[in-house]
């Protein structure tokens, strides 16, 4: 079927892969609990204790 070389190229490909997939998973989980430039930590008026500063700050597109 395969030879050596062949079936160690998949082999790598396989695992480049799956590093790509875990590291893209990461980033991704990471931004979302803690999001650029943090969050409030207190209830103000305009913004509440746990929202993202971002989201205030910056106006929407």
């Amino acid at each position: 079927m395969y030879d050596c070389s062949a079936r160690e190229a998949l082999d790598k490909a396989r695992s480049l892969v799956l590093l790509l997939a875990t590291l893209a998973t990461t980033i991704t989980y990471t931004a979302g609990l803690d999001p650029p430039g943090g969050v409030w930590q207190d209830n103000s008026e305009g913004h509440m204790a746990g929202d993202p500063i971002l989201l205030t700050t910056n106006a929407r597109r």
